[in-house]
């Protein structure tokens, strides 16, 4: 058992990575960035790194080397809400863990709204793509270079490049 009241609060996810475990936890208020944070095998805190607001869903990559989150970044008023985001971060173990993060955004489909919710995408009249989408889970190609990520309450599915972290669709 890990105490998470250390590190922000609430966990909104868990998932096995090489030599341990990563945590999804949630930032308290939640619009406020959270955090990944990674324990060895044990329980025992190795390290702990920043993302977007709302980090839902933590996955990895099959060859162990990327951990990504959904940051869900979910609507809290009309001033309160924070842009989506999946924040990709390197994981190297070189007899300790070394962690960079990448946060992959939704702001080129900024400007394309119309023709978003002409395709069935859910967007909220006068909210910016990158601000309305949400993302959920995450589903990670067998070759690991692409993911599927769900946007849930958008009713659509965004493909990430895991080489460049950017959507491509």
């Amino acid at each position: 058992t890990v105490s998470m009241a250390t590190y922000g609060g609430v966990a909104n996810s868990v998932t096995v990575v090489p030599g341990g475990f990563a945590v999804a936890a949630e930032a308290s208020p939640k619009t406020s960035p959270g955090k990944v944070v990674f324990f060895n095998a044990t329980g025992t805190f190795i390290s702990e790194v920043i993302v977007g607001a709302q980090p839902d869903h933590v996955c990895v990559t099959p060859n162990g080397q990327k951990v990504l989150v959904a940051n869900e970044g979910e609507r809290q008023s009309d001033s309160n809400n924070p842009a989506g985001s999946v924040s990709l971060i390197d994981v190297q173990r070189n007899g300790a863990l070394t962690t960079t993060v990448t946060d992959a955004t939704f702001s080129a489909f900024d400007g394309q709204e119309a023709a978003l919710r002409a395709s069935g995408v859910r967007i909220q009249a006068g909210v910016a793509a990158s601000v309305a989408f949400e993302p959920e889970y995450i589903a990670v190609a067998p070759n690991g270079e692409t993911a599927l990520i769900t946007l849930q309450e958008n009713n659509a599915i965004a493909e990430l490049n895991l080489q460049t972290a950017q959507f491509t669709r």
